[in-house]
């Protein structure tokens, strides 16, 4: 949503109408600190960034017209992460590929120095692979077309994307629902986003646990629908689950932290809520909260 505050000899033009409520109530304040130089604004919980285009209004009825628009620093935060992400495995790489070639100069490079160097830039690659893979995810535009499926069908399939890997690590994996089915407004493959997502994670949790579990909940509350995945595991320690819960974070060394992004923002998109349980020994439960469509 773009905003629009235009002042006129008849009074003052705000559009659109949700920008007006927004603006109104807090006009003095924000008309002030654009009167001091502030190029950007806080109101309405949404952070603004404001052009003032005054100046090349031109018919001389309009005094001031000024211009809002929604700064998303949730995603500014995730570009300079994915810049940062992407210079690291460059960087290394072309210092490998440099040793390299100065080795292959003086005729020092033995076989088994090639093969490490080989084998570390393989996994450079693959590590930019990985967060290419999750920008896709990330980039890919909202779904435009939705239509009603059953839920419960839905995240038996997703489940059963994991069930020989699981069955191969001797994970139990158990779906418990009150209901056959219920029906849903939306898309299906962003459910499926979803259960792998967090089914990824729990998988990854479980490494090392005795009798390894992961159970998947689908309850119909009536208003809401309640689906939970909750694990074994080893748990999350209250510092790192509190950094999980922000937009960008990964415990894993080599993880990117975009996998919880994407589970969050489709979360959003369908005006649910998402939280996650945790203590260290007592493995994790991530609750998402749908209200019925």
């Amino acid at each position: 949503m773009v905003g629009v505050f235009c002042q006129r000899e008849d009074g003052i033009t705000l559009y659109p109408k949700d920008f007006e409520r927004l603006f109104s109530p807090e006009k003095e304040r924000i008309l002030q600190e654009i009167e001091t130089g502030k190029k950007s604004v806080t109101f309405g919980s949404w952070d603004w960034e404001v052009f003032d285009v005054t100046e090349g209004v031109g018919d001389g009825e309009i005094y001031k017209l000024l211009i809002f628009v929604p700064l998303n620093r949730e995603m500014t935060h995730i570009y300079s992460m994915i810049i940062h992400e992407l210079k690291n495995p460059i960087a290394a790489i072309r210092a490998m590929v440099q040793v390299m070639e100065t080795s292959i100069l003086e005729g020092t490079l033995a076989r088994d120095k090639l093969l490490q160097y080989s084998s570390l830039i393989l996994e450079e690659i693959d590590r930019m692979n990985r967060l290419l893979s999750s920008i896709i995810k990330l980039a890919k535009p909202r779904t435009k077309f939705q239509y009603r499926f059953d839920l419960v069908e839905e995240v038996k399939k997703a489940m059963g994307t994991w069930s020989e890997e699981f069955r191969a690590r001797g994970i139990k994996m158990v779906l418990v629902s009150n209901v056959e089915k219920v029906f849903f407004l939306g898309n299906p493959d962003e459910i499926h986003q979803i259960i792998n997502n967090l089914l990824r994670n729990s998988r990854e949790a479980l490494e090392g646990v005795k009798k390894p579990r992961v159970e998947v909940n689908l309850w119909d509350k009536g208003s809401e629908i309640l689906l939970t995945v909750k694990d074994n595991g080893r748990g999350i320690p209250p510092d790192v689950l509190q950094k999980i819960k922000t937009s960008f974070y990964s415990s894993k060394p080599h993880g990117l932290g975009l996998g919880l992004f994407v589970v969050k923002s489709i979360v959003r998109r369908y005006r649910g809520t998402i939280s996650i349980n945790s203590e260290p020994g007592k493995g994790c439960e991530v609750v998402v909260r749908f209200p019925k469509r």
